[in-house]
């Protein structure tokens, strides 16, 4: 066995031990039982998962080179995930200072680009298109300056999410709950409310 592969499973080991101290959890595995491998995921992506009383672990191959106290860290999410545990707040937080720093965060991006697949129905719905749209706003405000991105429209009627940006893929995707007519700023955000409110949730901003 690989020496990094091996001090991956210890590393693994150590964090099921830390959040089974009294050995109450039905998952624990011995060294043996825990297999780590890194795996060209496009972005940052990471799995766990348990098969048969064995240990599956499957890490980003960006974090090849990741410092071992964000290792360490990475294990202690993942573990604590899979016990619906709660991660230490120091071991989430080296993860993401490394996690989001430019270099990864390029390196992710390009992982993206690269091996991942971007789902792009139309722009034409039922109501608008929204290359008409993205044609008049860039004129009016931007001279027709911008490059026009891939445009779509979303495969759900999402409503929590009304609208995203994939810099990736340069692709903008546009909720399907918009195919009506919002002439004003006021009565888009009233729209917007009731939704909200029919979803309990917390008031959403029209812009």
């Amino acid at each position: 066995m690989a020496p990094a592969n091996l001090h991956l499973q210890r590393v693994f080991s150590e964090a099921f031990r830390q959040f089974d101290r009294e050995r109450r959890s039905r998952i624990r595995p011995d060294l043996r039982d825990i297999e780590v491998k890194f795996y060209p995921y496009a972005g940052l992506h990471h799995t766990i998962r348990v098969r048969a009383g064995r240990v599956y672990v499957r890490l980003s191959d960006l974090f090849q080179a990741a410092p071992p106290e964000v290792m360490r860290a990475l294990a202690f999410l993942l573990v604590a995930r899979l016990l619906s545990r709660k991660a230490p707040t120091a071991q989430e937080r080296i993860y993401r200072s490394y996690a989001f720093s430019p270099n990864v965060l390029r390196a992710s991006e390009l992982a993206r680009r690269q091996r991942g697949r971007k789902v792009i129905s139309s722009a034409q719905g039922k109501v608008y298109d929204l290359e008409q749209i993205f044609g008049r706003v860039n004129q009016l405000y931007f001279n027709g300056q911008v490059p026009t991105p891939a445009l779509t429209w979303s495969k759900r009627r999402a409503r929590s999410i009304l609208g995203h940006h994939d810099a990736a893929h340069e692709t903008i995707t546009i909720s399907k709950t918009l195919e009506r007519s919002f002439p004003t700023y006021r009565k888009a955000q009233q729209w917007l409310d009731r939704v909200v409110r029919k979803r309990h949730e917390l008031r959403a901003r029209a812009a």
